[in-house]
């Protein structure tokens, strides 16, 4: 979680700062969330941040953090039936992961 204070730090610091932030996952997300509070910034007002992980955490937040669910499971499912396919060495098509907002 220091990167996301770390690179929180190096944004809020920009003269044309962001307006928004989506970080690579919840952890780094909630450590942005803290450095910009800590700095008197207002979520989602000031800055709007979000994760990537849907985690247990993001729902603990005040405010809540907005996180991205990946569904790993299934996720992980679907590489393997890929890869299987590679192996075999078949066609594989175009591949989309729907994910949604919480």
């Amino acid at each position: 979680m220091h990167c996301g204070r770390k690179l929180m730090d190096q944004f809020l610091s920009m003269p044309n700062r962001p307006t928004a932030i989506l970080c690579i996952n919840d952890y780094v997300a909630i450590s942005a969330m803290k450095t910009a509070i800590s700095r008197g910034m207002r979520i989602p007002e000031d800055i709007a941040i979000a994760g990537f992980d849907d985690t247990q955490l993001s729902s603990a937040m005040n405010p809540e953090l907005t996180t991205v669910s990946q569904h790993s499971e299934q996720l992980g499912r679907q590489a393997m039936a890929i890869l299987s396919k590679l192996i075999q060495k078949e066609k594989v098509g175009s591949i989309q992961w729907p994910t949604k907002p919480k």
